[in-house]
């Protein structure tokens, strides 16, 4: 009889037996490391206080659980390097830390914890250090690079290390997703773009975040960094291959545009997820680009350029003058969309007049005016509350309608869909809204709202203030009110409607 080795074993079977060993491993390893801090005393030797500075990352953590696996084979070795580098973090350092002395093998740590007098010393590090490193890494070993599926930098944005970048990220023959500054879509040249994207290659990126932020005011004088190659022009970047777009985070140097998304939409016509939150610098005109070159495969649209003040958003732009697209029948012929979380110019019922439409969960729209309202001079009390119920009418017919269509064995979260408008919120399914009504109330003279409901929904979002420590001024909580009941209101003059 033939003898049986774990080596026989299924390939799947033999992963999730190392996957369960190296979680067992990290469990039992050292999660904490140490670092060193002083009182401030006016006067005399300060002295060194030992301290635990804060967790080990979680990429160390899985290198250290697969050290002895590593070593047992080269099949078990490869296994490894895969469970080890699949994500990979790169952090600037501030290059000025102070380090105390403990041995590089972690497991001895328990040894530090018996050391009366710590000691140490400041330790000038190069602020780009960890990037130099894993650079030299994978350049030099490309069968440690090829394991690397995710890699997210952040801290990194002149041109100098847009380079190093480059070099690092494109080693990665089979990366999956990345999250780089926004300045690499300026100063990255067409080959540094054709070589990550690998539109002809077998594992293509799958996935793009660029991620933006406020640079100090000497490195946006800087010549070098003030460069803009125009890639995005060339038809050797494509983004044919590409299925998610992040963007993220507010800039005043060399923004991300809609002059950008629409020549990334020239190409990319497979994206399944666009996600653009936070930035002001695109509107939706940007959006919808990437929409009509994506419709047939696109599955989670979020458009939220939040400003921060959290509830009020920047103006989400408007559609070209001369332009006969409807961007709620836009959105309605997605035959795959399923999430969506927008903000529009306008908005009217025919987003919700699809019933064949697969969205679930929770659905935001926030929008500036109605459409049928949009062109108008003059308008009345009466348009806009005939406008606005049926919008509500419609949504609320639809989150039904969805509720009778949903499989329960499929896991489909129920159709719950808000209206963002005229700095309150509408919730169609319990027919209900919630904003502010202490000026109404004092019109009023205390006639509307009939009875006081709290709503747990705010100024600052969906969900409240999201644990902000109110002041005074800000200490004024939202009330909840019928649909009816509202639209009474406006109809008396008691509340105005905004749109």
């Amino acid at each position: 009889m033939t003898e049986v080795t774990i080596h026989d074993l299924p390939f799947e079977i033999l992963s999730n037996i190392l996957a369960e060993a190296a979680k067992l491993n990290a469990a039992e390893g050292v999660t904490w490391t140490f670092g060193l801090a002083e009182l401030e005393v006016p006067f005399g030797k300060i002295p060194i206080h030992k301290y635990v500075r804060g967790p080990v990352q979680d990429e160390v953590l899985r290198w250290d659980s697969v050290a002895d696996i590593r070593q047992t084979c080269s099949a078990w070795r490869k296994w490894a390097l895969s469970y080890a580098l699949e994500q990979i973090h790169l952090n600037k350092w501030r290059t000025s830390e102070r380090w105390a002395e403990v041995t590089r093998n972690r497991s001895a740590y328990n040894i530090y914890e018996l050391i009366d007098r710590p000691s140490g010393a400041y330790v000038r590090q190069p602020p780009y250090l960890s990037l130099d490193k894993t650079r030299k890494l994978f350049s030099d070993f490309s069968d440690i690079a090829c394991h690397v599926r995710r890699v997210w930098l952040n801290g990194f944005y002149v041109a100098e290390t847009d380079r190093k970048i480059f070099d690092t990220i494109n080693a990665c023959t089979n990366l999956h997703s990345v999250a780089i500054p926004w300045t690499m879509l300026r100063r990255g040249n067409v080959d540094d773009w054709a070589k990550l994207l690998r539109p002809n290659s077998k594992n293509p990126l799958q996935s793009l975040e660029l991620l933006a932020v406020e640079i100090p005011e000497e490195q946006k004088k800087a010549p070098e960094n003030r460069v803009d190659r125009q890639a995005l022009q060339h038809k050797r970047v494509d983004f044919s291959r590409l299925r998610r777009l992040k963007l993220f985070g507010n800039t005043t140097f060399l923004p991300v545009c809609d002059a950008d998304l629409q020549a990334i939409a020239r190409s990319a016509t497979g994206l399944e997820e666009i996600h653009i939150s936070c930035l002001s610098t695109v509107s939706i005109k940007g959006l919808i680009a990437l929409i009509q070159s994506s419709r047939n495969t696109l599955r989670v649209i979020e458009h939220a350029p939040r400003s921060s003040d959290g509830f009020y958003h920047p103006h989400p732009g408007e559609v070209e003058p001369d332009s006969s697209m409807h961007l709620c029948e836009l959105l309605t012929s997605c035959p795959n969309l399923r999430d969506l979380s927008l903000s529009m110019p306008c908005v009217c019922a025919d987003l919700f007049s699809n019933p064949r439409v697969k969205w679930s969960g929770e659905l935001q729209v926030r929008a500036l005016t109605l459409c049928p309202l949009r062109h108008k001079n003059g308008r009345d009390r009466t348009d806009q509350i005939t406008a606005l119920s049926k919008l509500l009418s419609t949504a609320r017919d639809l989150s039904n309608e969805a509720a009778l269509r949903r499989r329960p064995a499929h896991q489909e979260s129920p159709l719950n869909i808000e209206f963002f408008l005229s700095n309150s919120i509408f919730t169609p399914l319990s027919a209900s809204v919630h904003a502010d009504f202490a000026l109404a109330r004092t019109i009023s003279n205390n006639a509307f709202p009939r009875e006081q409901h709290w709503s747990f929904k705010g100024p600052y979002g969906s969900s409240g203030v999201y644990g902000k420590q109110l002041t005074d001024d800000e200490n004024e909580l939202w009330e909840v009110v019928e649909e009816q009941e509202y639209f009474r209101a406006v109809q008396g003059g008691l509340v105005s409607l905004d749109i």
